[in-house]
C-alpha cells in the first residue's frame, strides 16, 4: 500500500501500515466511525484488533470456550486425518 505523507509517497509493509493506522486512528481528532469510508473503517478495526492481540493474556477465555477447545483438541488427536490444512481452507474460501 502506498501512502502520501507530507508530499512523499511511501510503500508500506503490513507492519508499518499498522503503525500508521494506529497513529492515525488514535488521534483524538479522528472522525467518528460513521463518517469514515469503508476502507478507513476496516483499517480502524484492524488497528483495534492488533492492539488487542498485543496482550493475548488480557483476552478472557470462558470455561465453556476452554472446554470446547479441549474437546476439539482431543478429537483431533484421536483422528488427525480429519483436519483440513489452512491453505486448503483459504483456497476454498477464495473460490466462493
Amino acid at each position: 500500500m502506498s501512502v502520501l505523507r507530507e508530499g512523499i509517497v511511501t510503500r508500506l509493509s503490513p507492519t508499518s501500515l499498522a503503525n500508521v493506522v494506529r497513529r492515525d486512528y488514535n488521534d483524538p481528532m479522528e472522525p467518528s466511525f460513521d463518517q469514515m469510508t469503508p476502507a478507513e473503517r476496516i483499517l480502524h478495526v484492524q488497528s483495534l484488533w492488533d492492539r488487542i492481540a498485543e496482550e493475548p493474556e488480557g483476552v478472557p477465555v470462558s470455561d465453556e470456550m476452554k472446554s470446547e477447545l479441549d474437546r476439539r483438541l482431543a478429537a483431533h488427536r484421536v483422528e488427525p486425518s480429519t483436519a483440513i490444512p489452512w491453505e486448503q481452507v483459504k483456497a476454498e474460501l477464495r473460490r466462493r
